[in-house]
């Protein structure tokens, strides 16, 4: 049975009130779970009205780290994190997204389980996507460089070519993955200028499923 957070780790100083300056720490084999209904489900999904549970197992820390140990950990150990409402996502300059869980301890960056891996790779598709549309419409206007959506899904196959054999590909992956995609949108995340509702790719995926358009209008509120 995975251990719970806190018989391991110790709880993050509450005085870092900046989330860059929380620990972080390595959660391999990871599985995220629907606390209710005991299903695997991504964590993209993650908020305070709907919480996950994560489990993987913690590798050891650096000796910097051991101090937020609360019993030695000479191994990897099955963990739980409960009540996980957080997430955040990062692109290296390779192109590697990395994804991070948040526990009361910090941040855990995940890495999937074998039966977690093609929930993890959408999360991965999704996180891709909008990285690339941000750069695509970076700078536009409503008058100059608003590419449509079609153009910015034909353009992320030629960007990425072996991810998906065509444009309607693409498309059916952000479809998987609205919500998460309008509720970034909403929120600025990733791009400034112009404003994310501005753009082609929005107003498509506003259009197309205007019920999630309008679940994730109040899930911002």
């Amino acid at each position: 049975m995975p251990l719970p957070e806190a018989e391991l780790l110790k709880p993050r100083n509450p005085a870092l009130k900046d989330e860059n300056d929380w620990e972080e720490f390595q959660l391999s084999s990871v599985q995220v779970r629907d606390p209710k209904a005991d299903h695997l489900v991504s964590l993209l999904h993650a908020d305070a009205v709907y919480p996950v549970l994560v489990q993987g197992r913690l590798e050891p820390v650096a000796r910097a780290q051991s101090r937020l140990l609360r019993k030695p950990l000479p191994r990897a150990l099955p963990l739980q994190v409960s009540n996980v409402t957080r997430f955040a996502y990062g692109q290296y300059d390779d192109g590697d997204v990395a994804i991070w869980a948040a526990g009361r301890a910090g941040w855990f960056k995940i890495t999937p389980a074998r039966a977690y891996k093609d929930i993890f790779a959408g999360m991965v598709a999704a996180i891709k996507l909008l990285y690339f549309a941000a750069d695509m419409y970076r700078g536009s206007t409503k008058t100059k460089g608003n590419k449509s959506a079609n153009e910015i899904f034909e353009a992320y196959v030629k960007e990425y070519p072996g991810e998906y054999a065509n444009a309607g590909e693409v498309a059916e992956a952000a479809y998987e993955h609205r919500e998460f995609l309008l509720l970034s949108m909403l929120r600025g995340n990733e791009l400034d200028k112009p404003d994310w509702k501005t753009t082609d790719l929005f107003l498509h995926l506003k259009e197309t499923f205007p019920d999630a358009h309008q679940a994730m209008v109040r899930k911002k509120e």
